[in-house]
């Protein structure tokens, strides 16, 4: 899984909290869709959610 080290505490947070993740990180919102989470969302996506795209 392509998660670095520092992103754990944020990967982490979004599991306890069951919430989506928002992140620009590319290699780790790749790493972790890659091993079937889909939770995870940039702000491309968030910009669709609120009907701004």
């Amino acid at each position: 899984m392509d998660v670095d080290e520092f992103d754990i505490p944020f990967v982490a947070l979004a599991i306890a909290l069951e919430v989506s993740l928002w992140t620009g990180d590319k290699k780790l919102a790749k790493g972790l869709k890659s091993n079937g989470v889909n939770w995870v969302l940039n702000t491309k996506d968030i910009k669709a959610i609120m009907g701004e795209e």
